[in-house]
């Protein structure tokens, strides 16, 4: 029959169990179970199943099962003919050779077994009497996982120094079934064998079916190495632990954890833990502020440094009972990464961490309170201002200033590394913001690092271009005669601006602030203002106007694959392959083809253009596409423009004569400052911009019998340079505008933009 009992009860013995329950009155369901030795009553295990969670661990009842081996052995008093040793068997079943099914686990101890004391406590949950700061619910753990649960037990009586066996099996229907204790005059060691059978879940058996038996030792180690660790230094017994892999009764793999070889810590020491007790004096004013008290806790720490073979994840973990039991995020290392061919693994233990009521009863965390979870509280009447709290933000705040200090090597590689990601994404002209989440190790080389950046800067592009192609597809949607067109289309660019990387934003004002200074040192050079100009002429150096501008514009004797600022006179230009104060003869096309014709007279083409091929220098000659070209030719601002409206055309001749591939049209640009429209042709018509233009000028065949023949046409515009300044700057500053940029304060002098001067 199922009775319900309200009792009083301390708060240390329920109040972990749920942080709502009442403090001063518990009630619990209980069920009668009366023994023979003595009256006592046992929590229903249907409504402890509820209350005790499953463990976020699929491995917990394995682990549950190893810390009560441990335990038993600890107990025992062994002679020097017997070791202690723990066996772990895992049975699977399967047709296929690669796949096997997880049919049963067996875990085998020779610790002190099954006595009277120890089935007792076993039938009663939330015994805390065994001692080692144990819960009594771990047992729970097996049967939230397995349908059954086997016993058998060979323990030695002390009352008569005869060994029994008990046998028993557990379900989430009954704690205990069928249970039998027989004399066995066979037995000459005690022993315990623990079965569990019929996984309930399909991804817990799926997870221990992909595993390997070295896969278990590394659980086993990463779990119980500070136990094991601190058993050894202390000389108590350690067990040798085995694990052993069967399939279809065969053995398929094992592992082995031999106590003589656990390691022993590249360091360990202690750190103090303060509580925190409220400051009232501002209570009253609606803020809360903590103090730290005189009280404090000691906490030790270990850390460990193990080759990838024997430890498969880097982590910080707490500790309870020496048994790791709640992760601490340090982001110092990535859980699989190595440094210097090694893993880690630091653990924090402690009296106060061991203590049941501090962890929760599955095991899988602490129950300190955090600061901001009280804080809340602070202002409830029944607060007790004098309390002291040793919060979870405290130990961890304790924690990873001692973790500075063990990890300070990989902290400077971390940095330096940091860096030369930052270099590397920089240098491939990718966003910083992608660094963090490319998955760079600190064993990544430069190519590797390269590799990551690239990967996930394709992925993120992938991602970006999928939602622009949708916006733009919605622009099917917009009607110009709608009202709220304008809003709309400025909400959608809005969208689009979010999709562009902010390292991109920067670039464009770099970019925007770049473009402005060009357009104040072309006004200086017009001035006469820069120091250059007014300085004292060294031998050999250009101090003309024309090579100032013809620098600024597009450096001499380089190619458009080096910077230029062709923008300054059309924007297109910045898009076309080409060539600055490069003889005609030297210049070749996109595809690597000479331009002109390997002529074998020279005499005879001299003779008949007055020029000599060598000789010519077109400032700049720009690719547009297939049979056209731009040539471009600056004046200094005091040189007539209208003496010189013949020398493009001599380019012109030349090139559509002898060019490797025909070119049939040129557009010319004869671009000074001084120039009056009485002198020029009367063919020669103003523009709106206030430039000349010429255009269909025929250029004539030189070929014998063919010199009346058009071959090509050339359109000639002539230009003043204040024009282009003030149209560049009109241009620019409307770039500039958009952007918040305020540019008439901008230094001429920058980094980002240097003039190279003309040299001897």
């Amino acid at each position: 029959m199922i009775q319900q009992f309200s009792f009083y009860s301390n708060l240390d013995e329920f109040s972990s169990l749920n942080p709502y329950i009442n403090k001063d009155v518990v009630t619990f369901q209980l069920t009668p179970y009366y023994s023979k030795m003595e009256d006592k009553a046992n929590v229903s295990l249907a409504g402890a199943i509820d209350l005790i969670k499953k463990s976020n661990l699929f491995l917990a009842p394995l682990f549950e099962a190893i810390t009560n081996s441990l335990e038993a052995i600890f107990i025992k008093n062994y002679d020097e003919t017997i070791s202690p040793r723990i066996e772990i068997n895992f049975y699977f079943t399967g047709l296929l050779s690669e796949a096997k099914n997880l049919d049963r686990i067996e875990i085998i101890d020779n610790g002190q077994g099954f006595n009277k004391e120890s089935f007792e406590r076993f039938q009663t949950l939330l015994d805390k009497s065994k001692g080692f700061n144990n819960r009594g619910s771990g047992r729970l753990q097996y049967i939230h996982r397995f349908e059954h649960v086997e016993i058998k037990s060979t323990f030695l009586n002390e009352v008569d120094n005869i060994y029994y066996t008990r046998g028993f099996t557990s379900t989430d229907q009954k704690l205990v079934n069928d249970p039998t204790s027989n004399p066995d005059l066979k037995a000459t060691d005690t022993q315990t064998i623990l079965t569990l059978k019929y996984l309930k879940e399909k991804n817990d058996k799926f997870s221990f079916d992909e595993m390997s038996a070295q896969d278990i030792q590394k659980e086993i180690i990463k779990k119980f190495l500070l136990k094991l660790y601190l058993d050894k230094k202390k000389e108590h017994n350690s067990p040798i632990i085995s694990i052993k892999f069967y399939k279809n009764g065969e053995l398929i793999d094992k592992a082995i954890i031999d106590p003589i070889e656990i390691p022993t810590p590249e360091k360990e020491d202690v750190f103090k833990v303060h509580y925190s007790k409220l400051n009232a004096s501002n209570i009253e004013f609606g803020e809360v502020d903590w103090d730290l008290s005189s009280r404090y806790e000691i906490l030790n720490y270990a850390h460990f440094k193990l080759p990838p073979s024997e430890l498969d994840k880097n982590g910080v973990f707490l500790c309870s009972k020496n048994v790791p039991i709640q992760e601490v995020q340090f982001l110092k290392m990535k859980r699989n990464e190595t440094y210097s061919g090694f893993r880690h693994l630091t653990v924090i233990y402690g009296d106060i961490l061991d203590k049941a009521e501090n962890v929760s009863h599955s095991v899988d965390k602490f129950l300190f309170p955090k600061q901001k979870v009280i804080e809340d509280d602070v202002l409830n009447m029944f607060f007790d201002n004098d309390e002291e709290f040793l919060f979870i933000d405290n130990i961890e705040k304790g924690i990873k200033n001692i973790l500075s200090e063990i990890y300070v090597d990989i902290k400077q590689l971390k940095n330096q590394q940091d860096e030369r990601a930052k270099y590397l994404a920089a240098t491939n002209g990718i966003s910083e913001e992608l660094i963090k989440s490319a998955g760079i190790d600190l064993s990544d080389d430069d190519l590797k690092i390269t590799e990551k950046l690239f990967k996930r800067q394709a992925e993120e592009l992938s991602k970006k271009s999928y939602k622009i192609n949708q916006l733009y597809d919605s622009l099917i949607d917009l009607n110009p005669t709608e009202k709220d067109y304008q809003t709309k289309l400025e909400d959608k660019g809005k969208e689009l601006l979010k999709l562009i990387p902010q390292q991109n934003k920067q670039e464009l004002s770099r970019y925007v602030i770049r473009r402005e200074m060009v357009t104040k040192l072309l006004q200086l050079i017009l001035a006469d203002s820069l120091l250059y100009q007014n300085s004292s002429p060294k031998k050999g150096v250009r101090k003309d106007k024309e090579g100032l501008i013809h620098n600024l514009v597009f450096q001499r004797r380089k190619s458009t694959d080096t910077l230029n600022d062709l923008w300054i006179l059309n924007e297109e230009f910045m898009h076309f392959e080409g060539w600055s104060d490069t003889p005609i003869n030297e210049i070749k096309n996109s595809e690597g083809q000479f331009l002109i014709k390997d002529i074998k007279s020279e005499e005879e083409l001299e003779k008949q253009f007055g020029i000599n091929r060598s000789l010519q220098r077109p400032d700049i000659y720009l690719y547009q596409e297939e049979g056209k070209c731009i040539l471009i030719e600056f004046k200094s601002h005091e040189i007539d423009l209208s003496s010189h409206l013949n020398q493009l055309t001599k380019y012109c001749n030349l090139i559509a004569n002898c060019s490797n591939k025909k070119i049939d049209q040129f557009f010319c640009y004869l671009i000074g400052e001084k120039v009056d429209r009485v002198d020029l042709p009367g063919d020669y018509t103003k523009s709106i911009f206030g430039s000349y233009i010429k255009s269909n000028q025929a250029i004539k065949s030189f070929a014998s019998g063919h010199e009346e023949t058009t071959i090509a046409n050339m359109y000639q515009e002539v230009i003043k340079l204040s024009s282009i300044h003030k149209r560049a700057s009109l241009r620019n500053k409307s770039f500039a505008d958009k952007l918040g940029l305020r540019l008439e304060e901008v230094p001429l002098s920058n980094e980002d933009f240097i003039v190279e001067l003309p040299k001897k």
